[in-house]
Parts: C-alpha cells; structure tokens; sequence
C-alpha cells in the first residue's frame, strides 16, 4: 500500500528528487480486486489465521510457496489486527496512481516481482516519462530481495548510482 501511496503523493511533495516503489501496484485491477477481496471476506468472518496463511501464500511467487512460521497474534489483539488489516486493504482498492505518478517530474523506479500475486506486470502504473523506469524481478514474488536478491540489489545500486 505504501508503494501506491508514494507514487500517488510524489508530484505534490516539491522536495522529492526520486521515487522508488518496491511491488506496489498501481490500482487494483480485477485479479487484485478479487484476491483482496476474499482476504477481506475471511476477516469478515474473524479468521485472522487463515486470512494470515492466505496473504503470505500471495506474496510468494506463483508455485513456490513455502509454509511459514504461523505468526501468533495474541487474543487481546486478533480484533485490532483484523480491523487494521480490512482498513488498509479497503483503503489499497481504493487507490488508483495511474494519473498521479505521470505528473511526477522526478526519477522514477517501479519493481515487481514476474511471479507476484499481487503487485503484478498488469497492476503497474504506465509512464512515458523517460525519467521512469519499471523493472521486472525474475523469479520474484511480492518480496524481491528475499526472491531474487542479486538482480534486486543490482537494479536498485545502479539506480540509485545514477540519481
């Protein structure tokens, strides 16, 4: 959601030279709209644990995924963690960067993962601005440096070198 924010916010903040947006999509096209969605619907339901196993499921590449260690929320906190999660996520399909970030003058970098669920190639902002640039992690879900850490760190160095 911060990746979306950022890219949504940068033409207004006068100060900001560069911008760098790690898997962060653009605006929640129907796929996005539809995985949200049924976190969403789960926490409806109270199923904080299975809304968890579902979200680290998708931001895991596309069939590589890894069971993780189940993260215990504490029961005095399940309610807060729940409302916090349905805030942003209705708060993420919500946003839409698309006619935000063109406006943005300054450099501009986008990575998302090729096997992300989430942030994926179809959900990405589009700028002809020859200051942007929107780069493809091999192999990478929603979590690139764990994914694929040398291309991620390659990109990113060479980049930030060049500001």
């Amino acid at each position: 959601m911060a990746g979306t924010l950022v890219q949504m916010l940068a033409a207004q903040l006068p100060n900001i030279q560069a911008v760098l947006a790690v898997s962060a999509p653009g605006y929640p096209d129907a796929l996005l709209q539809k995985r949200l969605g049924y976190i969403l619907t789960v926490l409806e339901d109270g199923d904080l644990s299975k809304a968890l196993e579902i979200l680290d499921a998708l931001v895991q590449p596309v069939g590589s995924i890894k069971k993780r260690i189940q993260i215990e929320i504490p029961a005095h906190q399940k309610d807060i963690a729940i409302e916090r999660m349905k805030r942003g996520f209705r708060l993420l399909l919500e946003m839409d960067a698309r006619h935000e970030i063109v406006k943005y003058g300054g450099k501009f970098l986008s990575l998302v993962g090729e096997k992300s669920q989430l942030a994926t190639i179809d959900n990405q902002t589009r700028s002809y601005n020859l200051n942007h640039k929107y780069k493809v992690i091999p192999g990478a879900g929603m979590r690139p440096w764990d994914d694929n850490f040398f291309v991620t760190h390659t990109i990113v160095n060479q980049w930030i070198n060049k500001l």
